[in-house]
């Protein structure tokens, strides 16, 4: 029997659930983060009484001895109906749910006023702008100017293009709030490692993917600053002498040419190396409960964290910092690798749940902050801003 459960947020439509899936934050550091909260699959009988319709709230929430380790949510807005021959029974609908990034990228603003300011005052100013709360989380106070801007168009996009300043990320679980969520903020360390056995410090994997070369991966970056400033780009030599140029290009709203040139630096040496990145598959029925209910103690900043694996693993997604073990073909010991989760698919049926998660090396995070345990070592060309 499994030592989870899987329940509706409004618990009588739990038994009319088939299977459901949900993405949490984004395969990569350079790929969109999701807008979709959950993709659910219900059995209908009779239609006439199906009782969900378009913009009601659902979700699903993950339940380990009586807590709670995820709640996924969001609104209805896209309906499939697979009718079955004959009187129909065991026809269903298949239901996308959008979460609050989805929901402010369907809206749309125009000659929106945006004043000059950090790209937290921006995003302030954006959460005045929309019914759904967009917060922004950090340490301290935001590093970088944001031109002032009078912008028509989707208040999605506009946060999107404020993320591009500082590889933050956008975290949203449900249809109400969106997190901006920046390197600052710090990652939790991990209280389990990701090894190829399950055991009660562990999650074990079914299957290990190393994906080298792309995505990200580049050596020629163009950042562009607001509307009237002169485009940026560096180029990082010894990486395109051994493997030819990688180009890519970077919109944002800096307020100063020097603001972009530095970006371009930055991102032209962090993303040139030929680090993997990782998609991990496991199936949650196969692991220790002990592990999924550990709890963390810190975070990168030193600060003190309770958060357990399970909800790194399932609650958040972009939010912990996990050693990965992997043997490569013809190794004779594990290779560790520290790397941030940058995100979670989680497909669930009555007979089991499984998983992908989405991992980047945390060398490419390492914008060199000083008196930092674990991202405060020299790399060569790795200053930071």
């Amino acid at each position: 029997m499994a030592f989870y459960s899987w329940e509706t947020s409004t618990t009588a439509y739990t038994s009319l659930l088939k299977s459901f899936s949900y993405f949490l934050g984004r395969t990569s550091v350079d790929s969109p983060c999701n807008t979709t909260a959950l993709t659910a699959t219900f059995y209908n009988n009779t239609e006439s009484t199906f009782p969900i319709g378009m913009n009601d709230q659902q979700g699903v929430k993950l339940k380990i001895g009586g807590s709670t380790y995820a709640d996924v949510s969001g609104k209805a807005f896209d309906f499939n109906y697979n009718d079955e021959p004959g009187n129909g029974v065991n026809s269903t609908i298949t239901i996308q749910f959008l979460n609050a990034l989805g929901l402010i990228s369907l809206k749309q603003l125009t000659g929106a006023s945006i004043a000059a300011g950090t790209t937290q005052d921006q995003v302030s100013t954006i959460n005045g702008l929309v019914s759904e709360n967009v917060s922004y989380f950090g340490v301290g106070a935001s590093r970088f100017n944001m031109a002032a801007q009078t912008f028509t168009g989707s208040p999605g996009d506009y946060v999107r293009t404020l993320a591009n300043a500082e590889n933050a990320y956008l975290i949203s679980i449900n249809p109400t709030e969106c997190g901006y969520g920046t390197f600052s903020g710090g990652f939790v360390v991990s209280p389990c490692t990701i090894g190829r056995t399950a055991t009660s410090t562990q999650l074990g994997y079914q299957s290990i993917r190393r994906i080298r070369y792309t995505k990200p991966f580049y050596n020629q970056v163009t950042v562009t600053p607001t509307s009237g400033l002169a485009a940026q780009t560096e180029t990082n030599a010894a990486s395109v002498a051994l493997y030819g140029e990688k180009a890519y290009n970077l919109n944002t709203y800096y307020s100063t040419e020097a603001q972009a040139d530095s970006a371009a630096s930055w991102y032209s040496n962090a993303f040139s190396d030929t680090n993997f990145r990782f998609e991990v598959d496991f199936l949650l029925d196969a692991q220790d409960s002990a592990a999924l209910t550990r709890q963390a103690t810190t975070d990168t900043n030193g600060t003190f964290n309770t958060n357990s694996f399970g909800v790194l693993l399932f609650g958040g997604g972009h939010s912990g910092l996990f050693n990965i073990y992997y043997r490569a073909p013809g190794a004779v010991s594990d290779t560790i690798v520290p790397c941030i989760g940058e995100g979670i698919r989680v497909n669930a049926t009555p007979e089991s749940t499984f998983c992908t998660m989405y991992f980047t090396p945390a060398n490419v995070y390492s914008q060199f902050i000083l008196n930092n345990t674990y991202f405060g070592v020299l790399d060569t060309d790795r200053l930071g801003w």
